[in-house]
């Protein structure tokens, strides 16, 4: 009988072990020549493009966006992948730093590449300074605000 017991202790233990890890969040793991920019959103606002725009040693070098295939809204503490690798950079190399600029779109009709040029139908960027490039890494960055107070980004 008391083995019994042990065993439903040790059997409920491990499934109780496998939940609780199965519920953590892990970070993405970058190649080796890549550094991932993990976007966190806290806002209550109807989030549906999140784009990004970023520089090495002054110079830009381009921009992503990203969407919900569906055309679903971002949810708050939602998070977002953006990968840097060395041909993200003029020189085919990931540099020292990286200046990171991210805007926010409140509707789905402003995805195209002119769009996103011009900023029409986005939030006024939130810029980031210089962020060490560290290929290998995951960057963490969180974006705060609301379209009508205005969207501040920070490390986290």
């Amino acid at each position: 009988m008391k083995k019994k017991k042990l065993f439903r202790s040790v059997i409920l233990s491990v499934i109780l072990c496998l939940i609780l890890s199965g519920c953590r969040h892990t970070d993405p793991v970058p190649d080796p020549d890549e550094i991932i920019f993990v976007l966190s959103l806290d806002s209550d606002d109807d989030i549906y493009v999140i784009a990004v725009e970023y520089w090495a040693d002054e110079v830009f070098c381009g921009g992503m966006a990203a969407s919900h295939a569906d055309g679903s809204v971002y949810k708050s503490n939602e998070q977002s992948y953006f990968v840097f690798d060395p041909e993200c950079f003029p020189n085919g190399e990931i540099p020292g730093a990286i200046r990171v600029s991210v805007m926010l779109s409140d509707s789905l009709k402003y995805m195209s590449i002119q769009d996103l040029a011009d900023r029409t139908g986005f939030s006024d960027p939130c810029d980031l300074a210089s962020i060490p490039a560290v290929p290998g890494s995951v960057v963490h960055v969180t974006v705060k605000g609301s379209f009508t107070d205005g969207f501040s980004a920070e490390l986290s």
